[in-house]
């Protein structure tokens, strides 16, 4: 018997949308996708967890101006 196709197939050929799950570990928050059965499919992404990142490293990634400098009424 011949190997089906997804040409020659009935229903949806589109694969369903996977459940994305974070998991902390450590000094991490890991993003893996499952499953609607709860299968593992891979991991999506690895970061560094908010509470863990000093002060300093959380101001560093923020960008701010003082703009009030440049609105100053003359006297």
């Amino acid at each position: 018997m011949p190997k089906s196709t997804a040409d020659d197939s009935t229903g949806s050929a589109e694969p369903e949308a996977p459940n994305v799950l974070t998991c902390p570990f450590d000094i991490y928050e890991i993003k893996v996708a499952l499953t609607s059965t709860g299968r593992f499919l891979g991991i999506l992404e690895v970061r560094t967890r908010r509470d863990f990142v000093s002060p300093a490293q959380l101001a560093s990634q923020r960008c701010s101006v003082d703009v009030d400098g440049f609105y100053r009424d003359k006297p």
